[in-house]
């Protein structure tokens, strides 16, 4: 029995001397380096010049930290990335002007100034590159294209004509179709430049036939579309041309060519004339590119006179505009909206990468030519240019 008392006392003092529970210290605060950029710092980055340094970063609070071991940790924000894109567009015929679409920055992109002619201002597919025609040795025009973020650019075509016109670009991004003569005047053949070398290759010869319109790719980029009054398909596997894909309507060729970057359709501008009041411009139509071995039936696509047609990236909208009026069309749904109205000037307009707005072109108050905004539903527009003097054409609307 003593024994059996002794041990129990020996146990409890050994309970006694281990150390009590306690709460778990808390574990140390993590530090966000990001939310602690200041506000200035942010602007003072977006306002960075793009001709002496890339396209800059936009600043974007990370989240803060969680609970879990696992968590995820925040993806840093691309070099040069900018959510609502960037507006290029050709001042006074011979600069292209670099623009945030709230208008806070803008620059000018280092081209030669001895350039008194540039034009045809275009975006690659993935949005990486602008290209454009302007002059070359002598009287010739040449293609060039520019890289977004290096800034350097350089001369694609290398055919020293006189005359090259409607440069798209195939949708792989891959090279570069456009009509091209001697003379401004004469038939144009097409041609296509590649975009890692110099030079083209003739894709067809006009031989006599008339006057190439516009030039527009299919969604794989395996058929080139162009008009020479009616619209032809050009078989890039094989050289193969199309029957005539479009009748004459009897007030001229058809132009304006825009097609689906997702679907199997083409929308084009059918001239027409209005006896009633005597108005001229362009009846919108569009076919199915889906069989190109017979002619398809044409299908008018809306209504007015339009002068250009706009796909925005995806494919989801369209904007149709006319000499004042700009109107965005949801393919889907097949509705459209008027985004724009009574504009003074030729709006050209420009859908940003998720179709949600249009960049176009108006004048001010004082009779000078400016860029403006609007949301495609609608609303009160924004001038996001002051230009004083001057003219504006040829707005692309990219991503980043």
């Amino acid at each position: 029995m003593l024994i059996r008392t002794l041990t129990l006392l020996a146990l409890l003092a050994l309970v006694g001397c281990q150390p009590q529970d306690t709460a778990p210290a808390p574990p140390p605060t993590l530090v966000d380096l990001n939310a602690i950029a200041t506000e200035s710092a942010a602007t003072a980055a977006a306002l960075a010049s793009p001709t002496r340094t890339p396209l800059p970063p936009t600043w974007t609070a990370s989240p803060g930290p969680t609970d879990t071991a696992t968590a995820t940790p925040p993806t840093p924000t691309p070099e040069g990335f900018r959510p609502q894109g960037t507006i290029y567009y050709i001042f006074e015929g011979r600069s292209v002007i670099e623009l945030t679409p709230d208008g806070a920055f803008s620059d000018l992109l280092p081209l030669p100034q001895a350039w008194d002619s540039v034009s045809d201002l275009g975006l690659s597919p993935d949005g990486a590159a602008l290209s454009f025609v302007a002059p070359g040795s002598g009287s010739a025009r040449e293609l060039y294209v520019l890289d977004r973020r290096t800034l350097a650019y350089r001369q694609l075509s290398a055919l020293g004509y006189a005359s090259l016109r409607y440069p798209a670009w195939q949708p792989g991004g891959s090279e570069i179709a456009f009509a091209a003569a001697q003379t401004p005047d004469v038939p144009h053949n097409i041609y296509a430049s590649p975009l890692d070398a110099q030079g083209q290759r003739l894709l067809w010869s006009a031989e006599g036939s008339g006057v190439v319109r516009a030039l527009a790719w299919n969604a794989d980029g395996s058929a080139l579309f162009f008009s020479v009054g009616e619209i032809y398909a050009l078989n890039l596997a094989d050289g193969a041309l199309s029957p005539p894909l479009t009748a004459s309507g009897g007030f001229g060729p058809d132009y304006g060519l825009a097609h689906s970057p997702v679907e199997p359709v083409l929308y084009y501008l059918k001239p027409f004339r209005d006896i009633q009041t005597g108005e001229f411009g362009g009846r919108p139509h569009r076919i199915s590119t889906q069989d190109l071995g017979a002619a398809p039936v044409e299908q008018r696509a809306g209504d007015g006179f339009i002068e250009r047609l706009v796909f925005s990236r995806s494919g989801a909208f369209l904007a149709l505009a006319s000499q004042t009026d700009v109107w965005v069309r949801e393919l889907a749904f097949n509705t459209s909206v008027q985004a724009v109205s009574g504009t003074r000037r030729p709006p050209q307009p420009a859908l940003s990468p998720d179709g949600q707005q249009v960049a176009y072109i108006d004048l001010d108050a004082a009779g000078v030519p400016q860029v403006f905004v609007v949301e495609r539903l609608g609303g009160a527009p924004r001038q996001i240019t002051s230009h004083t003097y001057g003219t504006v054409s040829d707005l692309v609307w990219a991503e980043g």
